[in-house]
């Protein structure tokens, strides 16, 4: 944060954190050189929508559980 701050980086995107989502209180949401994204940062591939569908419809339909389930409690 203190590269941010003194300006050594001029502005930086952040897509994920160690703990999410991040808190409101989190001294990255008041810098205006900060950027927080909400898990977009990278393009899909439809090769790789595809292959996440297709193991997913077949865990469900096989009766386990799904991969990459949104917690809506969480936020994301």
């Amino acid at each position: 944060m203190l590269a941010l701050k003194s300006r050594w980086i001029e502005h930086a995107f952040l897509d994920v954190f160690e703990s999410e989502p991040l808190a409101k209180e989190h001294p990255f949401w008041g810098l205006p050189q900060i950027t927080i994204t909400p898990h977009i940062a990278a393009l899909s591939e439809p090769r790789q929508v595809v292959e996440i569908f297709a193991n997913n419809y077949q865990s469900w339909r096989d009766g386990f559980q799904l991969k990459y389930q949104i917690d809506f409690d969480k936020g994301y």
